[in-house]
C-alpha cells in the first residue's frame, strides 16, 4: 500500500514497512505561531519510524518517505506514545516556559502532576535558569523532592545542600556588563539566591520576572559596588526587537551566550550548561539520562534534551530547540501535566 498526500507545503509519500511505524498528524491548531509552516495541515502526514531498544526510542525519518518542506519533528500523540511502557524511570524538567505558563506561572495541575509521578516513584530534577531558592520552592509548593540545577548550570543542589557552584571570572562579568550597556541593555548578575540589576531610573520590573523569582525581591544597584567573584551567571534584559539586533554580536565576543527567553541574552561560565549540572546530579543518584524523559522551551535547553532517552519540547518552543528533539508537546491547557497523567496513568 502506497499513500501519496500533497499541498502547497508538503509532498509526502509513504510506504509502510513491517517495522513499527507511528504515524503523526499535524494539526495547526496545536502548533506553535513560530512553526507557521503547517497552516493548512489538516492535509500533511509525517511518517516517522520508531524503533524501539532495551536502552531508549530512537527517532529517525523513515528512509521510505520522501518530502519536501520543514518539517522534520512531529507533535507527540498523547494517545499512543512512541517508547516503551516501562520509560521513562525519570523526569528532568525546565522551569519558566515548560512547568510555567508565559507569565512565568505555575499552575495546580502541573504542581499535582509533579507530585504524583514524585508519589509514583520517579525521580525529578529540575533544570532552570532561576537562582536556587526560586527553583527550590517550585519543588516545596509540588510537594517534591528532588535536585536542582539552577543558573542555567552555574549552581547544583541535591535536596539539602549546594554541591556545585561554578563562579564566573570577574573580568569576563565586568566586559559583559560594559558591552551590555553600550548595546542599551540592561545588565543583571545571578548569585546563587539572589539577582542583582542595574540601577534604572523608571525601570518597572516586568511580572513575568518577579513571578520566576518564587517570591524573592530583585535588588537594584550600581554593579560596580558589589563583590562580583561569586557571579553564577550574568545576563542582559531588553525589549525583543533589540535582543533581536544584537543577539548574533553579542554572541561574536562571548559564544557561550544563550537566549534563554526571547527578551534575554544569558551567559554562565565558560563550559558550563544545564547540561553539566543535570549530569553530576543524575550520576550521584545512579540515573542514566537515556533512561529518562526530559521537558524544555528554549535556548538553554538545546545542550542537553538531545542527551535524554525522550526528549520533548514545549508548545511555544523556538525552531532550533523543536529541531533537536524526539517530539513537540500538544498546545492544550498544562502540557506537562497532561503528559505526566498520560505516563502515569499507562505504567504505574
Amino acid at each position: 500500500m502506497r499513500l501519496c498526500l500533497k499541498n502547497r507545503y508538503t509532498d509526502v509519500t509513504v510506504s509502510p514497512s513491517p517495522e513499527r511505524l507511528t504515524l503523526f498528524m499535524l494539526n495547526s491548531a496545536s502548533v506553535s505561531h513560530r512553526c507557521t509552516y503547517a497552516r493548512d495541515a489538516a492535509a500533511t502526514l509525517q511518517s516517522f519510524s520508531v524503533r524501539v531498544s532495551d536502552r531508549c526510542p530512537v527517532r529517525a525519518p523513515n528512509p521510505q518517505v520522501n518530502y519536501s518542506g520543514a518539517v522534520s519533528t512531529p507533535i507527540l500523540d498523547l494517545d499512543n506514545l512512541p517508547w516503551p511502557q516501562d520509560r521513562p524511570e525519570h523526569f528532568v524538567f525546565d522551569v519558566d516556559g515548560t512547568l510555567t505558563d508565559h507569565e512565568s506561572v505555575t499552575h495546580p495541575p502541573t504542581l499535582e502532576a509533579l507530585r504524583a509521578a514524585h508519589d509514583a516513584g520517579y525521580p525529578i530534577t529540575v533544570a532552570t535558569g532561576r537562582i536556587l531558592s526560586a527553583g527550590v520552592r517550585l519543588l516545596e509548593r509540588a510537594g517534591v523532592d528532588g535536585w536542582v540545577i539552577a543558573n542555567c548550570g552555574g549552581v547544583v543542589w541535591d535536596g539539602n545542600d549546594v554541591v556545585d557552584e561554578h563562579p564566573l571570572p570577574r573580568e569576563t562579568v565586568e566586559n559583559f556588563i560594559s558591552l551590555g550597556r553600550s548595546l542599551g541593555m540592561t545588565p543583571a548578575v545571578y548569585f546563587v539566591d539572589d539577582i542583582y540589576m542595574d540601577t534604572v531610573e523608571d525601570l518597572v520590573i516586568p511580572e513575568v520576572s518577579l513571578n520566576a523569582n518564587e517570591g524573592r525581591p530583585i535588588h537594584m544597584a550600581n554593579l560596580e559596588d558589589l563583590d562580583l567573584t561569586h557571579v553564577t551567571k550574568v545576563q542582559f534584559a531588553a525589549d525583543i526587537p533589540i535582543i533581536d539586533r544584537f543577539h548574533a554580536r553579542v554572541a561574536e565576543e562571548f559564544p557561550g551566550v544563550l537566549r534563554g527567553h526571547p527578551y534575554i541574552l544569558e551567559l554562565p561560565p565558560d563550559g558550563i550548561t544545564k547540561w553539566e549540572g543535570i549530569e553530576t546530579a543524575l550520576d550521584r543518584r545512579g540515573l542514566a539520562a537515556e533512561s529518562g524523559l526530559g521537558v524544555g522551551d528554549s535556548g538553554n535547553d538545546t545542550p542537553w534534551l538531545p542527551k535524554m532517552g525522550i526528549s520533548l519540547a514545549a508548545p511555544d518552543s523556538p525552531q532550533d530547540l523543536i529541531d533537536v528533539v524526539d517530539a513537540v508537546l500538544p498546545s492544550v491547557d498544562h502540557p506537562v501535566a497532561t503528559l505526566i497523567t498520560t505516563i502515569l496513568r499507562r505504567t504505574r
